[in-house]
């Protein structure tokens, strides 16, 4: 494989990896998020709850002391107030406060962003959002919503049983996910970033070894060919048995072989040559005789 599409592929499977292990990451902060928030809304509503619990019971004894027929008209009013001074910062997050009356669920309160609406009542049926259904069963808790649009919500709620009201509070799914996915957009493209300079770099450091590992092959390559030619053709003098090298100068063979391997030479004396210079044979190692070895 080309060295530069190995390359490219480590630098696609770093970007690859890195991105896996950020996505992992980023999506387990999420999930511990969500868990927060509902933890968050969850008290945020018992915690009103509780506030307009005590409000609506020293408005009760308030009216009974002062003649007063209709005290519950006092706390709502109350609670607008209250509610008008609150400004949220997500326009996705709601907080409803609604009683049931002739059949329909009218709204007391019902703030979205920074504005206090009174939304027209709507009709008690299987239309109804399940916060709202489950609260005027008197229940409390944290539910997942989806409402007409197909927004996604977290939704907590809890009934206030001296007005018998609901309350509900909602978040939405996005504005919670929105800093994670911008988060997961910058790093994203920082780590495209790093990883292509950091590859940049490693080239730059390792081009000049890189190089000088290549000449070495050359030479390592070369020096097999060499060593390769004592197996072919040797040009070799039929008199003195000296070699021709590829420079054209006459070798002893013994200068030749040590020069082209790794073997060396030992000097002995044969049977025949022996016999033929000194007129005998030499001695046999093992028997101690002369003979042929």
């Amino acid at each position: 494989m080309h060295t530069r599409l190995r390359l490219f592929l480590l630098v696609m499977l770093m970007i690859g990896v890195t991105v896996i292990a950020k996505v992992i990451t980023i999506g387990i902060l999420y999930s511990s998020e969500i868990e927060d928030e509902k933890e968050h809304l969850y008290n945020t509503v018992n915690s009103y709850s509780r506030l307009i619990e005590a409000v609506a019971a020293h408005d009760r004894d308030y009216a009974a002391m002062h003649s007063i027929k209709d005290w519950r008209k006092l706390t709502f009013r109350q609670i607008q107030n209250a509610l008008s001074q609150i400004e949220y910062s997500e326009k996705d997050e709601q907080l409803i406060i609604a009683e049931k009356n002739d059949g329909m669920v009218r709204f007391i309160a019902f703030k979205q962003g920074p504005e206090l609406d009174r939304s027209d009542p709507i009709p008690i049926d299987e239309n109804m959002p399940e916060p709202l259904r489950l609260a005027f069963e008197g229940k409390s808790g944290v539910i997942y919503e989806t409402d007409r649009r197909g927004m996604e919500y977290i939704a907590a709620y809890s009934y206030i049983p001296t007005l018998e009201t609901a309350i509900v509070k909602h978040r939405s799914m996005e504005s919670i996910s929105i800093p994670f996915k911008r988060a997961s957009y910058i790093t994203t493209s920082i780590t495209i970033v790093l990883v292509f300079a950091a590859s940049f770099l490693f080239i730059l450091l390792t081009n000049p070894i890189l190089k000088k590992l290549h000449s070495s092959i050359a030479e390592l390559k070369k020096a097999l060919e060499e060593v390769r030619t004592l197996s072919g053709l040797l040009p070799i003098c039929a008199s003195c048995k000296k070699i021709r090298d590829d420079k054209g100068y006459w070798n002893r063979l013994e200068d030749y072989v040590k020069t082209h391997t790794d073997a060396d030479f030992t000097h002995g004396i044969c049977p025949e040559c022996a016999e033929k210079l000194y007129g005998k044979k030499p001695r046999n190692r093992e028997t101690g005789k002369s003979g042929e070895s």
